[in-house]
């Protein structure tokens, strides 16, 4: 069973407002975060174009994310209706400074790498770590995107999970070609993790 989760600001107000809270009846906001990071050219923003179009393959505008986007996509599960908010961050340089600004807990990650930009493992890593900076102990699912399906050598899955397991919760590592997957593959295969990591969250049953 999940707890239910009282929003933390709550607990920065006064003891009367505080009781007021727990007097009123309560909705659950069912809506949770799910950030994608990786490098530019990673393919974060084909992988977002297919979860908007149900996972199917299709000629998608894949040119760079300057800033943020933010999608929600509505998903259900026990017969419950749940908003997931999608958010693209731009992969440039310039744009890793502003991590730290919305980076947060009660978030899921989406880190993508790329067999098309040099060591997945530098790639991989380097994302990783800054997520454990600013949110450390956050779930995390890892792509390997297979571009032109070139192999992934060296690759080793173990060092990653050894190296995080104290620092972040990952909950997977999955290769695919994220232009290329086949519909079921995409949906059940990529977009089932990220739905199962992001509605496992407490923080979807806030208050």
């Amino acid at each position: 069973l999940r707890r239910l989760t009282q929003p933390v600001s709550l607990f920065l107000k006064d003891r009367q407002l505080i009781m007021e809270y727990f007097k009123e009846a309560k909705i659950p906001v069912n809506d949770t975060k799910v950030i994608l990071l990786g490098d530019g050219n990673a393919g974060k923003t084909y992988t977002m174009e297919r979860i908007k179009g149900n996972g199917k393959k299709g000629d998608y505008p894949t040119c760079e994310t300057h800033g943020i986007l933010i999608t929600s996509r509505t998903m259900v599960s026990d017969g419950k209706q749940y908003n997931i908010r999608f958010w693209d961050f731009g992969g440039q340089h310039i744009m890793r400074s502003m991590h730290r600004c919305f980076l947060s807990e009660r978030t899921c990650y989406v880190v993508v790498v790329s067999t098309r930009l040099g060591s997945m493992m530098d790639q991989a890593r380097r994302w990783l770590k800054t997520i454990a900076s600013f949110a450390k102990g956050s779930p995390v699912l890892l792509v390997i995107n297979l571009i032109d399906n070139d192999p992934y050598r060296g690759f080793a899955e173990n060092r990653i999970y050894e190296e995080f397991q104290d620092k972040l919760d990952i909950r997977g590592i999955v290769h695919l070609s994220v232009m290329d997957a086949s519909d079921d593959d995409f949906n059940y295969v990529l977009l089932k993790s990220i739905k199962d990591m992001a509605l496992a969250m407490d923080s979807i049953e806030m208050q």
